[in-house]
């Protein structure tokens, strides 16, 4: 009997002796998005050396993400964060580093100065 609604749990044989299909597409990561968040993550672990290159690399990686459509867009993005918050984080210590140091050498010339 003809179950036009499939009501009897009957589930047609699988069909293996066709053509294959059509070939799935999967678009590939970008590789310089991949470095960016790598080299933003290392910055933590080389005091921020490798923030300035995690910059470079998430920008050029995001113009080429969307010029070819490929994946990574969120790893680029992630080493552009990565890149300017340990950048800042950089450039403020050595500012506080050479405040320190001009403190220290106005202190050290104002003591001898005053002749003691």
């Amino acid at each position: 009997m003809y179950d036009p609604y499939n009501q009897g749990g009957y589930q047609p044989p699988n069909y293996y002796g066709g053509p294959p299909g059509p070939p799935v597409y999967q678009a590939k990561t970008n590789g310089l998005a991949i470095t960016s968040m790598i080299l933003g993550i290392l910055g933590f672990f080389t005091c921020g050396v490798t923030s300035i290159l995690a910059l470079i690399f998430g920008y050029v990686a995001n113009g080429q993400i969307k010029r070819t459509g490929e994946n990574g867009q969120g790893m680029a993005l992630a080493g552009i964060i990565l890149g300017w918050i340990l950048t800042g984080l950089w450039i403020l210590y050595w500012i506080l580093v050479l405040a320190g140091a001009i403190a220290s050498f106005g202190n050290s010339v104002g003591q001898n100065s005053s002749g003691y």
